[in-house]
């Protein structure tokens, strides 16, 4: 959010959007049920995060 932070590739869909204020900004993978499931400054550690394992 708010964020020209470059993102891997990953088998879903992305979006950019303006800062929300709640989080202010950066890279936030939202899950299914709509809960934040990681975020960080960069989308670096965002692709262990959404392997099989959760980046364990």
């Amino acid at each position: 959010m708010g964020t020209d932070a470059e993102l891997p590739a990953l088998p879903a869909p992305t979006l950019r959007i303006k800062a929300y204020e709640p989080y202010g900004t950066g890279v936030f993978l939202i899950r299914p049920d709509g809960c934040v499931g990681w975020a960080g400054v960069t989308g670096a550690g965002l692709t262990a995060y959404s392997g099989p394992d959760g980046g364990s």
